[in-house]
């Protein structure tokens, strides 16, 4: 199973925690993880938030980042549905209607105002809307 055009930042938004990702800095990173991509045949994703900042655990893994660019502000990504028994879990959502929201996990410069510049995409994790 497939799943497209997943909308994960936009450019100058302020997020939840106050963070505001540039375009540039998104730009950037879309840059590296597209050549991660090219190289890895894909960057792993997970169901639910990363417990440990920089790697995930192999026990959540669900997903697959097949393709991420960049849609005018946005960052958009592709995900492949692995079967494992979260992606086994992520796929029964999706097949009863309900899409969870997905997010990025990375590290970054963060400034006094919250600007994020310097981001490096670790992995893109599916969550809840809360």
């Amino acid at each position: 199973m497939e799943l497209k055009n997943q909308i994960l930042k936009i450019a100058d938004v302020a997020q939840r925690n106050g963070h505001v990702y540039t375009q540039d800095a998104l730009e950037k990173a879309v840059a590296n993880a597209q050549e991660r991509i090219k190289n890895q045949d894909g960057i792993l994703g997970v169901l639910g938030e990363p417990r440990n900042e920089g790697s995930i655990d192999i026990a959540e893994i669900s997903h697959a980042i097949t393709n991420i660019r960049m849609d005018g502000d946005k960052m958009v990504a592709d995900f492949k549905i692995l079967s494992t028994p979260k992606g086994n879990i992520l796929r029964q959502l999706l097949e009863a209607g309900i899409t969870p929201q997905f997010s990025v996990s990375g590290f970054g410069t963060v400034a006094e105002d919250g600007t994020v510049s310097d981001f490096e995409l670790v992995t893109v994790y599916a969550k809840d809307h809360a």
